[in-house]
């Protein structure tokens, strides 16, 4: 997360990059580190001045919407998950979503019973789901409800049948649940081909673009995001480990919340305001005024208006705005740990923009051994004033 107070006045770090030097300038309690890649930003702006401005309250939360458990597939019991996460891993947040196909009862309430008391406010949130597994229709994780179903129709105290994808749309519909598309494409044709539902419009709030080794930059997941987008669902793209074992890689799904604490995170996603990243540490702002990622603009206007922070202690050599088709409508080439950056397009050339981030992968540390580059994906801001149709509102 950002927005830590920082007691000491002066930190030293190394990066593959260079040598990290740190300043006792303050802003609010925070240190400032300086940057051997040094920034990119408009003349007259302060970098913690803008970004603080920008946050407006809000902080960024590292975490995993999607791991497994021995109480499925996986390796380990639910604490022993939840505590690994909290204390080597250091998440803010994380999920342990079993297949509900082999889960028990039993299982279930632990799993829920160590949620509850690994969950601390302001320190750490763990989150019980479940993940619905059919091998024809697609894979989905469903949080914090009381209850779960399985993609062969029995759902815990009540009586469902028929394993059909209609059957889990209706099922999170009555539940008011929230749920995300995992790993799309894998198998074929899952979802429906991602056909759009209205029904559970509201209920789909993510699509992952990353999953496990696979991430932003190797494609394969990414690119169903423009494509869900596309035919009307609203969703943010998550970047989740899928993890069967107490092991991790850098991939994570961010979450911008007002505090650090289950309701919070929860909301956060609600409202779509989150990104995938294959770095574990870039923060990234992106906004419209006081639209945030995930937001639809309130105001009709001929131009559009972003702002866009990013700060990382990789080298960010790229910045995009896509929309519909993933067609780019505005970019920028820098060489730089700390960017600010202003672009405006004109609100006829799409129904929603967001920002993809390119960095280079000087610390290696990416699951894909050939990976160059690592990308952060936001959720879209809306634009209900575009030329094409909007799906959904």
């Amino acid at each position: 997360m950002i927005n830590k107070k920082v007691k000491t006045k002066w930190i030293f770090c190394v990066s593959l990059i260079g040598v990290l030097f740190a300043t006792a300038l303050s802003n609010g309690g925070q240190a400032q580190v300086a940057y051997a890649g040094g920034q990119d930003i408009p003349p007259g702006v302060n970098f913690y001045i803008e970004k603080q401005k920008l946050l407006g309250g809000m902080n960024l939360y590292f975490g995993n919407l999607h791991s497994h458990t021995a109480c499925s597939d996986g390796e380990g019991t639910p604490e022993q998950a939840f505590a690994w996460a909290r204390d080597v891993i250091r998440f803010d947040f994380y999920a342990i979503t079993d297949h509900a196909e082999q889960l028990s009862s039993k299982e279930w309430e632990e799993i829920g019973k160590q949620a509850d008391k690994f969950n601390t406010n302001g320190r750490f949130v763990a989150i019980r789901g479940f993940e619905w597994s059919h091998p024809y229709e697609g894979h989905s994780c469903v949080w914090n409800t009381r209850k779960y179903i399985s993609a062969w129709g029995e759902e815990t105290a009540d009586t469902y049948s028929k394993p059909t994808l209609g059957l889990f749309y209706r099922w999170i519909d009555d539940k008011d649940a929230v749920a995300q598309f995992n790993h799309p494409g894998r198998p074929k044709g899952i979802f429906r081909n991602l056909h759009f539902e209205s029904d559970v419009a509201d209920n789909i709030i993510a699509i992952e673009t990353g999953n496990k080794g696979t991430g932003n930059n190797d494609g394969s997941y990414y690119r169903w995001y423009p494509i869900a987008l596309d035919k009307g669902w609203k969703v943010a793209p998550t970047n989740n480990l899928d993890n069967h074992k107490l092991v991790a890689n850098p991939h994570r799904t961010v979450a911008i919340a007002p505090l650090l604490n289950r309701d919070a995170i929860l909301d956060a996603m609600k409202e779509r305001r989150a990104y995938s990243t294959d770095d574990g540490n870039m923060e990234v702002i992106f906004k419209s005024g006081d639209c945030w990622m995930g937001s639809t603009l309130r105001v009709p206007s001929p131009t559009i208006n972003f702002d866009v922070v990013v700060e990382d202690d990789e080298p960010i050599v790229k910045l995009e705005i896509l929309t519909n088709g993933g067609k780019v409508v505005a970019e920028k080439n820098t060489e730089a740990n700390q960017v600010v950056w202003k672009p405006s397009v004109e609100s006829s050339s799409g129904t929603y923009f967001f920002l993809r981030v390119f960095e280079r992968n000087d610390r290696h540390d990416d699951d894909n051994p050939t990976a160059d580059m690592q990308i952060a994906v936001t959720a879209p801001i809306w634009n209900p004033y575009g030329s094409q149709h909007l799906y959904w509102s």
